[in-house]
């Protein structure tokens, strides 16, 4: 005795139907897609690569997601060691302490999806300048040079 089944499809999806009767199970592969618009991943691209700023300083990262129609473009912002560099959710990154992190930016439509910017934070190095002068003293009459 054969049966029919209705599915309705309600999400992009793929994945598998199992169909049990009595002892009998049958596997059917399900692939509901959107027919001929193809799938679009999901990519983030964030910019630049690499930045050196002074301790104490800030600088605005860039970054750009792609995803499929209706899923966000938003960027979460990350820093792996905020001792060195703090980020904003922004992705304004602010110098805490000399050293390298990374920043990273991940698509908030897939999380698995990152792109990193190396962040080395300086300061500048002090010289103490002495200035001597010699004589000690001078007496200069006015109109004098």
């Amino acid at each position: 005795m054969r049966r029919s089944h209705l599915i309705t499809a309600i999400a992009l999806s793929i994945g598998l139907m199992t169909a049990c009767e009595g002892h009998q199970t049958q596997i059917t592969n399900v692939n509901i897609d959107d027919g001929d618009k193809p799938v679009v991943p999901v990519t983030i691209t964030t910019s630049p690569d690499s930045i050196r700023i002074l301790k104490g300083a800030t600088y605005q990262l860039a970054g750009v997601v792609t995803a499929p129609a209706g899923q966000s473009t938003a960027i979460s912002w990350l820093s792996n060691n905020t001792t060195t560099a703090s980020v904003n959710g922004n992705g304004l990154v602010t110098g805490n302490n000399d050293g390298v992190t990374l920043v990273i930016g991940s698509a908030v439509a897939d999380p698995t999806k990152k792109d990193t910017t190396i962040v080395v934070v300086y300061t500048l190095p002090v010289t103490p300048v002495t200035i001597t002068t010699s004589p000690d003293s001078i007496r200069i009459l006015k109109g004098a040079t």
